[in-house]
């Protein structure tokens, strides 16, 4: 199909645009869209929400893989209760361990200090414990592994957390560095709003995470604000330390906007790129060479319907156990009753994939077999109750991206030249609260015409370098 300019001399002037209909940019979108400020939001998907989107698959409602809200910032919470109103229901916060068909908690809140472990366990981990903790005394840690094995020892480490770990980062602990207090440390503004995970009440759209999204769009609609799905970015244009223009190509034809605001949510390495920037990291551009381009770590979900209660009550299971390929479980059934019918289970079972990965090359009767097989195997399923499934594959979705990988000096640098121009916002952060609350404050600095306090409030969201 031939793509044809709107009109080669027309340049379409707008007040603010946003670039990502996920939750950060639906959240600056609602908060301008509120203060008479209406936008117009870009997004490349069909739909909004991103991968905190919901979907609905006949009476059931399940979310992208697993998704917690967290509510250590007080502005973001306080936005989710505003939109949810009911529907944010509270739930039992109970993770659990999936080793060698035996599940136990990664909490000593639940089943007291043995976490569930036999006494034959406790013993076996206790020796264990003993002999590593000598053997390792002798010398320096030399890697993560034996770092934390002299710490807390080989077995204990492989039933409760090394085999997950690996799955979920795709890197084994002996190639890791050690920790260090860098790497650590507590961010700052988890550090102002308190410790997440001593808080006591966890809350979820009843709905779905993409409830969210969709009570944000809904309203933003009805505020006057405009959203252009399935539109891509072809090219910004950039005069001195100013976005000027920004092309979009929405299939049949490219459209030139000029904003005098422009709020990204893109990830920052792409957005660095369609900046131009001259000394655009070495390192960052090697490992996005395309913009696009996927990160080189997948996941796959695949969703298994049954016709039989839980067979746990945890939220999810992470899964230590060498022989499952499968990294992580969530049940929806303890997330919220809205979500599954009455006496079902909605398991979503996650492969946490490296590009040569041989799960991709895998069909979707194959990635259901294996899930359906191994959560038997571990007494999770009665493969007998089976209703049905479906399989969604995310090329370039990494499920280990955290606020830790932003504790480098190459991202700083990117950030901070992204962060001289004079109309752009990057509100791209790892975390759904930490990117909603940058969205939030993006529209506020707008609205007030300050964009020194919105940089300031963003160095909060960023770990510590030392």
């Amino acid at each position: 199909m031939t793509l044809v300019m709107k009109k080669p001399t027309e340049i379409i002037k707008t007040h603010t645009l946003i670039l990502g209909a996920g939750p950060a940019g639906l959240a600056a979108a609602y908060a301008l869209a509120k203060a008479g400020t209406p936008p117009l939001v870009i997004e490349k998907g069909k739909v909004s929400g991103g991968l905190m989107r919901s979907i609905q698959h006949g009476e059931y409602v399940v979310d992208v893989g697993r998704k917690e809200l967290y509510t250590r910032i007080q502005k973001v919470d306080a936005l989710w209760n505003e939109v949810l109103g009911a529907d944010y229901v509270s739930y039992n916060h109970r993770e659990g361990v999936l080793y060698k068909g035996t599940i136990l908690e990664s909490s000593n809140a639940w089943r007291g200090s043995l976490r569930g472990m036999s006494l034959t366990m406790l013993l076996a981990c206790a020796f264990d414990y003993i002999w590593d903790f000598t053997k390792f005394s002798m010398f320096k840690p030399r890697n993560y592994e034996e770092y934390w094995y002299r710490k807390r020892g080989c077995k204990f480490s492989h039933i409760f957390t090394q085999g997950y770990e690996e799955k979920f980062k795709g890197i084994k602990w002996k190639e890791m560095p050690i920790p260090t207090e860098n790497t650590v440390n507590t961010n700052r503004l988890a550090t102002e709003h308190h410790a997440e995970r001593n808080k006591k009440i966890w809350r979820h759209p009843a709905k779905g995470s993409g409830q969210i999204c969709e009570i944000l769009e809904k309203e933003i609609y009805a505020m006057g604000g405009k959203f252009a799905f399935e539109s891509k970015i072809v090219e910004i244009n950039t005069c001195g330390k100013r976005i000027d223009t920004i092309k979009i190509s929405t299939g049949s034809e490219i459209i030139a906007y000029q904003p005098e605001h422009v709020i990204s949510s893109m990830p920052v390495e792409f957005l660095g790129q369609y900046l131009n920037l001259s000394d655009y990291p070495s390192n960052l551009k090697e490992k996005n060479t395309k913009i696009g381009s996927s990160s080189g770590r997948s996941t796959i979900c695949v969703y298994l319907f049954l016709d039989e209660l839980p067979r746990f009550p945890h939220v999810w299971l992470k899964v230590t156990s060498p022989d499952i390929k499968a990294g992580r479980i969530t049940n929806y059934a303890a997330l919220s009753q809205a979500m599954v019918p009455e006496g079902k289970t909605s398991l979503c079972v996650e492969y946490f994939c490296d590009a040569s990965d041989a799960l991709l090359s895998f069909n979707d009767e194959a990635l259901k077999e294996l899930a359906l097989s191994e959560c038997a195997v571990s007494g999770l399923i009665d493969p007998k109750t089976y209703l049905n499934s479906f399989i969604l594959k995310l090329p370039g979705a990494n499920a280990a991206t955290s606020w830790r990988d932003w504790a480098n000096n190459s991202i700083r640098s990117l950030l901070q030249k992204i962060g001289e121009f004079e109309n752009l916002y990057n509100i791209n952060r790892p975390g759904t609260d930490k990117a909603t609350y940058a969205g939030l404050e993006a529209a506020q600095a707008i609205l007030d015409g300050d964009r020194k306090i919105f940089h300031e409030e963003m160095s909060l969201t960023l770990p510590d370098i030392s």
